[in-house]
């Protein structure tokens, strides 16, 4: 089926990029588990080219990317430069595609993979754990997927037992692996992507929901776009009415300007166990704990929360979900009269993040 795709991208890319596409060969395994080596960021370890790269799960981004290649690259297996856009379509980073030999853990083999290859730059005083590229998609398979979050792991398998499951309409797209779910929300349905790289909220699309009811709060934050480059974003939020099968529940949802499409988040779609049926197009989940996820589903207020940042040598504001003087991407010049220097910065940035009161500190900004 992918390849039927690429037919009609013929006149859309070039002569080489389209030979590097149609060379890639994927075989599945049924049956054999790849789990994850680090379940909160949903990391698997994945063999390219006689090296094992740990892959970050990403089903929201429809391509795999590597930051950090751990084999020699050809300049023969070099296809083409081309860069990479986030989300907003105007974040990007340079990048060029390149066809590896092969591309392999336990649960499938792809030879003469295609992907994309760019470095990205890394946030001083990250604590989140180092990874060496994105997974973006998995196969081009007519074999169900199973996301298991409960013992996290992945896997193919030939079939399922649907009692008990919640099945959901799903569109697959065969170009770029990506997968929405339909969901109901507020008595209206829509397809949502299914992005485990979604660390924010489950967005809605603005022109599908409108909310009768006023928003809770807003939350402004500097979000990380492709290449870990930071992004401004304003998200409004509202509770909302999620109905799956026999099950309703509350829930905090996100719109903001440019929400043109519905969006799970990680945190929505790791409370339950998936399975993913293509050749049928649907979907199927199951609450790990079904009492959990009522109760705690209604979480839309959140206590007032400033964050702060360090990227290029500044500290930053990040994030504020209250009205406040600090605006996100202030610059903090110094704190309790002590200059921010880059010395000093990640100090500072893990005071200010620790402190849940910033009136506390005498903090001097500049827009």
């Amino acid at each position: 089926m992918k390849k039927l795709v690429f037919l009609s991208l013929l006149f859309l890319v070039s002569c080489k990029e389209y030979r590097a596409m149609m060379a890639e060969e994927t075989k599945n395994i049924k049956n054999e588990k790849v789990y994850f080596t680090d379940k909160q960021f949903e990391t698997v370890d994945v063999s390219i080219n006689n090296a094992t790269h740990r892959m970050f799960f990403d089903t929201g981004s429809g391509v795999t990317m590597l930051y950090k290649p751990k084999f020699p690259l050809s300049p023969k297996k070099k296809v083409r430069e081309k860069s990479v856009y986030g989300f907003d379509k105007k974040t990007k980073i340079s990048s060029f595609n390149y066809s590896a030999d092969y591309m392999a853990t336990n649960m499938f083999f792809v030879k003469d993979k295609y992907l994309y290859v760019t470095e990205a730059t890394k946030n001083q005083c990250d604590s989140v754990p180092t990874f060496d590229g994105i997974l973006g998609n998995l196969s081009d398979s007519d074999l169900i997927l199973e996301l298991n979050y409960e013992k996290g792991y992945l896997q193919f398998v030939d079939s399922i037992e649907t009692s008990g499951l919640v099945a959901l309409n799903a569109k697959y797209n065969d170009f770029t692996g990506k997968v929405s779910v339909e969901l109901e929300v507020n008595g209206i349905k829509d397809y949502f992507l299914f992005d485990t790289g979604n660390k924010t909220m489950t967005m809605l699309n603005k022109e599908v929901f409108k909310f009768e009811t006023p928003k809770f709060y807003s939350i402004d934050f500097l979000s990380k776009a492709v290449g870990n480059k930071l992004v401004s974003v304003r998200l409004d939020i509202y509770s909302a009415r999620v109905t799956l099968g026999d099950m309703a529940f509350d829930y905090p949802v996100a719109v903001d300007k440019t929400s043109q499409r519905s969006i799970l988040n990680k945190n929505f779609v790791q409370k339950f166990n998936w399975f993913f049926d293509k050749k049928n197009q649907k979907a199927y989940c199951k609450p790990i704990d079904l009492k959990r996820l009522v109760a705690d589903s209604d979480n839309s207020r959140q206590p007032k929360r400033l964050l702060s940042v360090v990227s290029n040598d500044k500290l930053l504001v990040s994030y504020r979900n209250f009205d406040s003087s600090f605006h996100v991407g202030d610059e903090i010049i110094s704190i309790d009269g002590v200059n921010v220097t880059p010395e000093n910065n990640c100090k500072f940035s893990a005071l200010l993040n620790e402190t849940e009161d910033w009136n506390r500190l005498s903090i001097k900004a500049e827009r």
